[in-house]
């Protein structure tokens, strides 16, 4: 499914996928990501991005896309109910809200799929990532740390694999049905 879905968007083999997913709101600060992408992009050659969702934002980041000269980097996916050969294709999953942002159900969702996450600390962080362990989290008050923590990550690809089987092995100690609900019995007792 890999290989089908990254020869889908023209991603080769040495392609560092990044994969934003969600609703395209201010919040959830996908600019940030463009940014990266746009000072880095002779940096990181083989580095690019799918958006999953839509909202409001969209015209707004494909007007972002066209004035950075990003259509060769960027690639909107659109709404989907099955993300488990897109979460497959990439490599990092990004998370970068700067408010308002929960749990992340996604992260959860990646993580079943064996794909890590770099997100901010807003509320839900650490109930879901350790940070090195089976993610990243960056303080979202400070958008230098998301670059060198994307930076690094884009740089040690090997270390992001190594995340993702332990996002994969935490997910599946922690966030199935089962684990849940032993988790929530706990809390009531």
């Amino acid at each position: 499914e890999r290989a089908v879905f990254r020869e889908h968007f023209n991603l080769s083999p040495d392609d560092f996928v990044l994969l934003f997913a969600g609703r395209l709101n201010p919040e959830k600060n996908i600019s940030l990501i463009l940014e990266f992408i746009a000072l880095k992009k002779e940096t990181y050659p083989h580095l690019k991005l799918l958006i999953a969702g839509n909202g409001p934002c969209r015209s707004q980041l494909e007007e972002i896309i066209r004035e950075q000269s990003l259509q060769q980097q960027v690639f909107f996916v659109g709404y989907r109910t099955e993300m488990r050969s897109i979460y497959g294709a990439c490599d990092l999953l990004l998370l970068p809200s700067s408010r308002s942002e929960t749990f992340g159900l996604v992260v959860v969702e990646a993580a079943f799929c064996g794909l890590p996450t770099l997100r901010s600390d807003m509320p839900g962080a650490t109930d879901q990532i350790v940070d090195g362990l089976n993610g990243l989290v960056y303080s979202n008050t400070e958008p230098k740390q998301f670059h060198d923590k994307l930076a690094s990550a884009i740089e040690n690809p090997q270390q992001v694999r190594k995340m993702g089987e332990v996002a994969h092995d935490l997910a599946l100690q922690k966030f199935t049905l089962m684990a849940m609900g032993d988790e929530f019995e706990r809390l009531l007792v």
